[in-house]
């Protein structure tokens, strides 16, 4: 839990909603959603390459 709570620290507050956070970190170009219970990540390049690269 404590590597989580870090993890978010490190991160910047995007928008909060009621059951959701998304989270942005400039250093390492990566998006993450948080729900309270657990953390789903992505880079940037990764997200972009799964928009466009079909």
């Amino acid at each position: 839990m404590q590597d989580m709570e870090q993890y978010l620290k490190d991160m910047e507050l995007i928008k909060a909603k009621e059951k959701y956070s998304l989270y942005f970190n400039r250093e390492t170009n990566e998006v993450a959603i948080y729900n309270g219970d657990d953390i789903w990540s992505i880079s940037i390049d990764e997200l972009g390459d799964s928009a466009f690269n079909k």
